[in-house]
């Protein structure tokens, strides 16, 4: 198994989808990118040719795009097919996509003082990634092990240590990150806090019922609530459809739960 940089613009990701919000975006899609090259040496980034990505090859993919547009480097994919392309492009079939952890990592500063920039968080440029950004043109990139440390170590700067290597060299998740797994139903019966939330939700919506009917519906609404949320968690698609804001961000790391700053509603009230 062997390891690519791939570097594309946000037209040349699956279903021109530069910034997604979930893997499912993304999965079984195909990326169209440049033929295969190695680097010959960081400081003057110059490439030599090299073979092309075969099934079972995996690629860090980076959307070249600026960071008011929320590009960098996104997702780590497996290689499912390739396909050859005119004019020394290639089409390649991706599978088991995971997302790297918004926001993602990119680059800011001029050419002779690059950083790199993951949110608010900021630390000078160095190693395999500067090299293969001197320039903006998409490229794929064949890289070594100590390569992909560079990448995990950088990105471990910046806070992300949702991804690390295996003893194959593959990157994986890593399972000892702080995100949480979603938590299953528990049956019919609610939290003291989601009875208190939903008291005050609906408490107008219902006035003049009994108590005995506004608890039935208090208590429907509340599972339809729970189920959805566990399903966008389950999806990594937690986010508000009306404005995209996106509650992992301002709660990574302090420990408060992402869906906490999120109501869900029904589209017909």
């Amino acid at each position: 198994m062997r390891s690519f940089f791939v570097k594309v613009n946000a037209t040349s990701v699956p279903k021109s989808i530069g910034h997604p919000r979930s893997a499912a975006e993304w999965e079984g899609g195909d990326l169209i990118v440049p033929a295969a090259r190695r680097l010959t040496g960081r400081e003057d980034a110059k490439t030599s040719i090299a073979d092309d990505p075969l099934p079972g090859d995996q690629l860090q993919i980076y959307v070249n795009t600026n960071r008011d547009l929320r590009g960098g480097l996104a997702a780590v994919a497996t290689v499912e097919a390739l396909a050859y392309l005119e004019k020394n492009r290639r089409r390649i079939k991706i599978r088991g996509l995971r997302l790297f952890e918004k926001p993602w990592l990119t680059f800011v500063g001029s050419k002779n003082d690059r950083k790199f920039a993951r949110g608010e968080i900021e630390i000078p440029a160095r190693g395999f990634l500067e090299a293969l950004h001197q320039d903006r043109r998409s490229k794929t990139l064949q890289i070594e092990p100590c390569d992909l440390k560079d990448v995990v170590a950088v990105l471990a700067q910046l806070g992300d240590v949702s991804l690390k290597l295996d003893q194959t060299g593959r990157v994986v998740l890593n399972s000892t990150s702080s995100a949480k797994p979603p938590r299953e139903p528990d049956g019919d019966r609610l939290s003291q806090r989601e009875e208190e939330l939903l008291i005050q939700d609906l408490d107008y919506r219902l006035e003049g019922e009994t108590a005995e009917r506004k608890r039935t519906i208090r208590k429907r609404v509340a599972l339809i609530a729970r189920q959805f949320i566990l399903k966008r968690t389950g999806e990594q698609t937690l986010f508000c459809d009306n404005c995209a804001f996106d509650p992992s961000l301002p709660t990574n790391g302090s420990g408060v739960e992402p869906r906490s700053l999120l109501d869900v509603h029904h589209m017909v009230p």
